[in-house]
């Protein structure tokens, strides 16, 4: 892989690792709900000019209005609401650690739902190091080291994750081959109006003025940077180089947001946060290395088939 390939991919990386950062200065001054839908409002009016320079074009037709809508309650609006929730009361760093089990969730997903996704023994054991790693990551709340409040924003995190992996998967069963910017910015857009209802309730009237220059400047590093050029820089990779290369971004998610972390906010990890990242990178490398050796025998397959023909 040579650095036209990998640089976009470590970009992207940086991109939504440093979300994490962002969310937990941002979230000191403005409500988490609120944060989730600025951030998806602000970001899809950003990608929605773009799609406009771009002239792409917008096809959402029946069910399509169904898809996109699961999509942005699934990969957006609730996985967003529950980080910025969570990050209320845990480290930036942790948060994205957590967020690392999005694949081991779409692995253990797709098994039932997606035909040719099976289970294969690799696959399992990369699943198990992760959950083992979740869970050591838990353990010093589970035996009282913490209080409970840091144990259900980890488990929202997870809750997150597992949100996120959800809408990978319905949309691999349900959009394969129908992304694009449009839809995405429809996507992004539509998630401020699901959130909408429950700002209203639990966190309508709060006070803007006390918002500092540094939470406002956060928002908007997170809907620029995180949000919409992330996604266009996406379907870049997407369409040059494919699914695998993409996939990649992954292993890059916690290591960010650890590195900023510490650094930047000053956060300090335990043993057991240090150990629980380990073993999720592990069951991601895991997990992905076994998706590439299925897909490269399937092409192989594939190829040796039509020469013979």
């Amino acid at each position: 892989m040579n650095f036209r390939t990998l640089g976009p991919i470590l970009l992207l990386g940086a991109m939504w690792g440093t979300s994490f950062l962002l969310i937990k200065i941002a979230v000191m001054d403005i409500p988490p709900l609120s944060l989730a839908a600025l951030r998806l409002g602000i970001g899809g009016l950003i990608l929605w000019l773009v799609v406009l320079v771009q002239r792409s074009p917008f096809v959402i037709t029946g069910k399509g209005w169904l898809h996109m809508l699961v999509m942005s309650i699934t990969a957006c609006a609730f996985p967003f609401a529950l980080i910025s929730m969570a990050e209320q009361y845990i480290d930036s760093a942790v948060a994205g650690i957590l967020n690392g089990l999005t694949p081991l969730f779409t692995i253990l997903l797709a098994h039932f739902f997606i035909s040719c996704e099976k289970m294969s023994l690799r696959r399992i054991v990369g699943v198990l190091s992760g959950f083992i790693g979740t869970l050591i990551l838990l353990s010093p709340a589970l035996m009282g080291e913490e209080i409970m409040t840091d144990l259900w924003s980890m488990l929202g995190v997870a809750l997150a994750a597992l949100s996120y992996a959800v809408g990978m998967v319905y949309g691999r069963y349900f959009l394969k081959g129908q992304y694009s910017l449009s839809f995405t910015a429809m996507q992004l857009s539509t998630g401020p109006v699901v959130l909408f209802p429950f700002i209203w309730l639990f966190e309508l009237p709060w006070p803007i003025s006390d918002v500092s220059w540094q939470s406002w400047g956060a928002i908007f590093t997170l809907a620029l940077w995180g949000t919409s050029f992330a996604y266009v820089l996406y379907y870049k990779i997407l369409h040059d180089n494919g699914a695998l290369a993409l996939s990649m971004v992954t292993y890059l998610l916690p290591l960010f947001s650890v590195i900023l972390g510490l650094f930047i906010l000053d956060e300090q990890l335990s043993l057991y946060a240090y150990a629980a990242g380990i073993l999720i990178l592990l069951g991601m490398l895991l997990v992905n290395q076994d998706v590439h050796l299925h897909r490269s025998r399937k092409n192989s397959h594939v190829a040796k088939t039509r020469i013979s023909v």
